[in-house]
């Protein structure tokens, strides 16, 4: 029932809606009519362009009299003259509004050919791509124009790093560095270590360094600590943590999450199941694809309070797995048959990018790229934030913006900070003041030509005398 009277509501708006639109077009066109017309008349249209590719400067004094005649019309307009400004005035408005409100993203300065990104806590750390070497670009998240210079060692492409809580952790083949971006030109710690493939800040008082497959704890004063790890033989392939829990993935179990925390040894496992439904099977298997769930591999995870999200590799696509950590149950949250990628679980949302095709490579161009998706944990709903002919990808939930990477038509790559909720850019919040005032007295000036040129009529004096 609640459907159809949806469904119903919908219908008759869209009648109404259709007939609201059909009549301003028709009005329209029988206002435009007769001046188009007088231009394209098929009778006289030969003789114009004669005129004008013979005559030029004949040509250009017939526009100079008419754009004159309409200019004069304006410098004592009538209601009608008033009506036509009052209209672009509107149209100039909501067009500046509707483009401002459709490009919310905003690119972080200073980034030329960015590698990868890290933001926490209002502050985004960028790896550019300076050819020969790379260099650690930081935000505030609140002013992408200024870049704040830190310290740091030499870095290239594959150096790692991590930003949290006001602390910067970077490294390259040899050297680690942490540093307090209150103070980012002192390093508080600089380590030795051995080509780290990555760090992260667990907590505020210990970060973690994953080399050669072993994970090695330290406080921000240079002491190592106890955390957890595989045992002997065996070596973690993925690690994320998130104040002070730690999910660790080891290459004898790529389908299984190994729970901790800092200061402890000990873990919990929970297998990952990214059994999809069947239908969604046959679909891929119809397309040549096989689904291996037996021999699944986590590719990616990231970590909350009580959720984990997990993207998992089934051979014909990659599935993306919400796993309660509390009671362990889990659910698919992305298409069972669309690949997705680089979940960023943070303040109530996961976020993700996927694919809207099976096969991406065969698709359509504007079907062939990664967009990125919103699944609110509060309502259980995904949306997407991007839909476009763009690839954008590796998505960053923060308290008030949404982070991603996106290559725009010519192959540029540009890190994207988009505010969760819209705000009006300074440009268009001030258009928007000036409109709302100029259209209130224009159209109180067009209210008052309508009332007198109406007592002027010929009728209007009829029904006064």
């Amino acid at each position: 029932a609640f459907c159809i009277l949806y469904l119903g509501i919908h219908w008759f708006m869209d009648i109404i809606g259709g007939m609201v639109v059909a009549a301003l077009a028709v009005n329209i066109a029988d206002k435009m009519a007769d001046p188009f017309w007088s231009i394209f008349d098929e009778r006289t249209i030969n003789a114009r362009l004669v005129t004008l590719l013979t005559n030029p400067k004949r040509a250009l004094n017939v526009v100079k009299s008419s754009a004159s005649k309409q200019f004069a019309k304006f410098a004592k307009p009538t209601s009608k003259e008033t009506g036509a400004v009052l209209a672009a005035v509107i149209i100039v408005v909501a067009g500046v509004i509707t483009w401002d409100l459709t490009h919310q993203s905003i690119p972080a300065g200073g980034v030329d050919a960015p590698v990868g990104v890290e933001a926490a806590d209002g502050w985004l750390a960028t790896l550019d791509d300076r050819g020969e070497s790379a260099l650690l670009i930081i935000h505030e998240v609140d002013d992408l124009e200024s870049q704040i210079d830190v310290v740091q060692p030499i870095l290239d492409s594959n150096s790692t790093w991590d930003v949290r809580e006001g602390m910067l952790i970077v490294a390259n083949q040899t050297t680690l560095m942490a540093v307090n971006l209150e103070t980012p030109s002192t390093a508080k710690v600089t380590l030795e270590v051995d080509e780290p493939t990555a760090v992260d800040i667990i907590s505020d008082d210990c970060f973690a360094v994953l080399e050669d497959g072993f994970v090695t704890y330290w406080d921000f004063e240079g002491r190592q600590k106890l955390g957890p790890n595989p045992e002997q033989g065996d070596s973690v392939i993925l690690f994320e943590s998130f104040n002070g829990q730690i999910a660790l993935v080891f290459e004898s179990e790529p389908d299984t999450v190994h729970l901790g925390i800092a200061d402890a040894m000990g873990l919990i496992s929970i297998q990952l199941n990214a059994t999809g439904d069947p239908d969604e099977d046959d679909i891929l298997l119809a397309a040549d694809l096989n689904v291996d769930v037996e021999n699944a591999t986590i590719t990616d995870i990231s970590l909350s309070k009580t959720k984990l999200a997990a993207t998992v590799d089934v051979n014909a696509t990659s599935r993306l797995i919400l796993l309660d950590t509390i009671n362990g149950e889990s659910k698919i949250i992305s298409d069972h048959k669309f690949a997705a990628f680089d979940p960023h679980l943070d303040y109530g949302v996961l976020m993700f990018s996927a694919y809207t095709e099976i096969n991406p490579l065969e698709a359509a161009e504007e079907y062939s790229d990664r967009e990125i998706y919103i699944h609110d944990l509060s309502t259980n709903l995904t949306k997407p934030l991007t839909a476009d002919g763009l690839d954008q990808w590796a998505p960053l939930v923060l308290e008030d913006h949404y982070v991603y990477r996106q290559m725009d038509s010519s192959g540029d790559i540009s890190v994207e900070v988009q505010q969760k909720e819209p705000t009006l850019q300074a440009y268009s919040s001030n258009i928007l003041k000036f409109g709302v005032i100029l259209v209130i007295s224009l159209a109180f000036v067009y209210i008052m030509q309508k009332q007198r040129e109406s007592n002027l009529s010929p009728r209007g004096s009829e029904l006064a005398s």
